[in-house]
């Protein structure tokens, strides 16, 4: 069975457990197509200012250069 976890997703925050000030909104768009994965994430703080960041991976393990660059 292969899983799929491409879409939007945004974190429930009450039921998260975060390091430092707690953000107005985080959200996430995955687009997983085996074996690369993806993830864009939105990160909202409560002074409304934003944080953009991007992960790419491989599902299979292997090592991937530049894993997560931030977009500001």
């Amino acid at each position: 069975m292969n899983l799929d976890f491409s879409g939007v997703w945004q974190a429930n925050l009450e039921k998260s457990k975060l390091l430092g000030p707690t953000p107005k909104t985080v959200l996430a768009r995955i687009n997983h197509s085996d074996p690369e994965l993806v993830v864009e994430m939105l990160i909202t703080k409560t002074d409304d200012t934003e944080d953009r960041l991007l992960f790419r991976g491989l599902t299979t393990g292997e090592e991937f250069p530049r894993l997560l660059v931030n977009l500001k």
